[in-house]
């Protein structure tokens, strides 16, 4: 699917990561780390939409959605302890 976007496989890889990292992160509610972790599969999830919405259909691009809506949902619960960081 990344060679239908023009994406190579280093790009592939980031992306990899990048949702490893998250999924890990995740778990880790009540600390800076857990909102990372929503916020990265955020990133990750925008990303994937803006693809789909642009060489797919919109229908393929809903698992993307759900998964962009779930993760804005545990960053905006966590947002007390980003903010709280950065004060």
């Amino acid at each position: 699917m990344f060679v239908k976007y023009g994406l190579n496989r280093q790009i592939m890889a980031l992306v990899g990561v990048v949702e490893l990292f998250g999924a890990v992160a995740i778990w880790f509610q009540g600390g800076l780390f857990g909102s990372l972790g929503a916020a990265a599969l955020l990133g990750t999830s925008l990303g994937a939409i803006g693809c789909h919405l642009i060489w797919d259909t919109w229908k393929d691009g809903v698992p993307a959605m759900i998964t962009a809506t779930l993760s804005a949902l545990v960053l905006w619960s966590g947002r007390e302890v980003v903010l709280a960081q950065f004060a």
